[in-house]
């Protein structure tokens, strides 16, 4: 009765039809249970702080690029649990210099940069985005973030903070890939069928 009255209070307020507002409130429970999940597991193997970042830096720039997802909940769920997890397992262990840091990061910003400039913000021809000024908008908030994540990665890695530093990478690295053709190939072979548009 209640969870009724909510769904008709957003429906009102935000313009959406009824049906999408559930949509949304599923998908928002299900991402917020998985992250509660995520770093209950990462605060037991004492990478949370890594993890957390991995996942910000993916979450903040997805909201700007877009890029290619999973359908399957379960196969999302595993996705966004192995890398950002497994990813701060490695950082935990590793052992490499500032030098090193610096040359990678300054390679993904560069890399980045042109990802983002040729096929940010993605969209298919399922969900395309029509509005071309909505486009160049999400394009400029995308190389506008990625500026801000490497002048942070620089200023981290400048303090030696590597394991920092090395968690942003992961997170850009990641949703950089999304983004690209190759990356919709990725999760069309594990069973989301998405046509990007070019």
């Amino acid at each position: 009765m209640i969870f009724n009255k909510l769904i008709d209070e957003l429906s009102e307020n935000s313009g959406y039809s009824k049906e999408a507002c559930l949509y949304l409130i599923k998908q928002y429970t299900h991402l917020f249970i998985s992250l509660i999940l995520i770093m209950i597991v990462a605060y037991i193997l004492n990478v949370k702080t890594y993890v957390g970042i991995i996942i910000s830096t993916i979450m903040i720039l997805r909201a700007f690029s877009g890029g290619g997802h999973s359908k399957s909940k379960i196969i999302c769920t595993i996705i966004s649990s192995v890398y950002p997890i497994g990813s701060a397992l490695i950082i935990n262990r590793l052992v490499i210099s500032n030098t090193v840091v610096l040359i990678v990061s300054l390679i993904v910003f560069i890399v980045g940069i042109c990802i983002i400039y040729k096929y940010a913000p993605a969209d298919t021809l399922q969900k395309p985005i029509v509005s071309l000024k909505f486009k160049k908008q999400l394009k400029r908030n995308s190389l506008m973030f990625i500026t801000i994540a490497e002048i942070i990665i620089l200023y981290t890695t400048y303090i030696n903070y590597l394991q920092i530093s090395l968690s942003i990478i992961m997170g850009l690295s990641w949703q950089l890939f999304t983004v690209l053709p190759i990356g919709y190939k990725f999760f069309n072979l594990i069973g989301s069928k998405q046509e990007v548009i070019k």
